[in-house]
């Protein structure tokens, strides 16, 4: 399983040099918003359900971009349920309650 984006995608988004954001930093970013969003869809990274690392949605490696920035500018701040909805809800995991 590959990384859905990769550092150097991670830094131009965020448009900041490698002195400013190392890789093992934007890795570690990159896999702590991939864990949210697929909690948040309620859906396999891997494993039996999940997409393939070349069918991913663009939007889904797009959020994953959007939610890096926000644990990069925002290091404190909790991730709004409602931007990830807004993202990437017709993917989450329909609830039948």
């Amino acid at each position: 399983m590959a990384d859905i984006i990769d550092p150097a995608a991670a830094r131009a988004w965020l448009r900041v040099g490698a002195n400013e954001a190392s890789d093992e930093l934007l890795t570690a970013l990159i896999g702590a918003a991939t864990e949210k969003l697929f909690a948040f869809m309620e859906r396999p990274r891997e494993g039996e359900g999940s997409w393939p690392d070349d069918e991913i949605p663009l939007i889904v490696r797009h959020a994953v971009k959007v939610v890096v920035a926000a644990l990069y500018d925002d290091r404190g701040s909790a991730i709004s349920d409602d931007l990830l909805r807004g993202l990437v809800g017709e993917y989450c995991k329909p609830s039948f309650a």
